[in-house]
């Protein structure tokens, strides 16, 4: 089940939508971007200093769901109990963004328009009018909604921005970042290789026949003595006989061998550079290996992470003021949910 699921609407709607700002601060006369609200289905399932949620607004996303999981579409406890989770968080999640939209109001962050009509042109970018107008429809949503919902994203990115401005990442916290997680940068032994595979043919979770292991044998025979002719291409050979999506590179493959069976493994560790091995069973059929090149076990250094742990850091901090300023937003917000 995808974990993804809980975040914002705004963040599944405005991956692409990025803009500039008026002005850092707009004048103390300035007013947020209006545009014509939406029309929604009748229903309340919050209010957030009576600003209402609307239900359509969580049955949009509860719809998403269902359409990824087809699994919950059913009326057993545990598939009701889990919509329900989803339900309860997804309105949490909009209570948060709603929380946002007004804190950014209050400071007087202001999208221009320009900034909104190009993150809108980014969405409906591809689509035809009517196309996108029926899409819209589907969500519940008008084109004038849907720029108010811009609207709202851009400064909500540009609050979390500023929240965020002062926090910085030490050299001592990446050092020890990185001293805490060595197992996270050891590179296993891999190897670069050709591969060919030649499948069972059985149905997945069934058995294979003695049959099906005797063909497939057969196969891998054949195929293994058309290898060792004088001039023989392996690319060629395997993109012909192959049963693995190798096959569409000529077996060209680079696999860490902690990943393959057991069996396969230790086959493929002992064997010389340039050697053809096999045919080896393996859970799916005959595998035949040349080993072309081998890696051996290592780890990535401090140097060669920094960038990345940086990158981990900042988001952590970044995560938690932006909670911390949720919280204390929360703490005076009148919030009444209805569901």
């Amino acid at each position: 089940m995808k974990k993804e699921i809980f975040a914002l609407a705004a963040l599944a709607l405005c991956a692409q939508a990025k803009g500039g700002f008026a002005a850092d601060v707009a004048s103390p006369d300035a007013a947020p971007l209006r545009f014509a609200a939406a029309p929604v289905e009748s229903g309340v399932a919050a209010t957030v200093n009576n600003e209402k949620i609307m239900l359509v607004e969580i049955n949009r996303q509860l719809e998403a769901i269902r359409i990824a999981n087809p699994e919950l579409n059913t009326t057993l406890p545990a598939a009701k109990e889990a919509m329900e989770s989803f339900r309860q968080k997804i309105l949490d999640n909009l209570i948060e963004w709603r929380l946002l939209v007004q804190e950014a109001r209050r400071r007087k962050i202001v999208p221009s328009e320009a900034a909104v009509t190009e993150s809108f042109d980014r969405l409906r970018e591809g689509a035809n009018a009517a196309d996108f107008d029926k899409m819209l429809a589907k969500q519940g949503r008008t084109r004038a909604g849907m720029r108010q919902f811009l609207a709202d994203d851009l400064a909500v990115t540009e609050l979390a921005k500023r929240l965020t401005a002062d926090i910085t990442v030490s050299d001592d916290e990446i050092k020890t970042f990185y001293n805490e997680h060595l197992d996270n940068w050891k590179i296993p032994e891999s190897i670069q290789a050709h591969h060919i595979l030649l499948a069972f043919g059985n149905k997945p979770g069934v058995q294979p026949t003695a049959g099906q292991k005797a063909a497939a044998k057969k196969r891998a025979l054949d195929v293994l003595k058309e290898l060792n002719k004088r001039g023989a291409d392996f690319e060629i050979i395997a993109a012909k006989n192959s049963d693995s999506a190798s096959k569409q590179v000529g077996g060209n493959i680079e696999v860490s061998l902690d990943q393959w069976e057991t069996g396969i493994a230790d086959v493929v560790r002992a064997a010389k550079i340039g050697a053809l091995v096999g045919p080896i069973e393996v859970a799916s059929g005959y595998s035949i290996v040349r080993v072309d090149a081998r890696m051996p076990a290592g780890s990535q250094s401090l140097v060669q992470m920094r960038a990345y742990i940086k990158s981990v850091l900042l988001e952590q901090k970044n995560k938690a003021k932006l909670d911390q300023q949720i919280q204390a937003l929360r703490s005076v917000a009148k919030i009444t949910k209805f569901i």
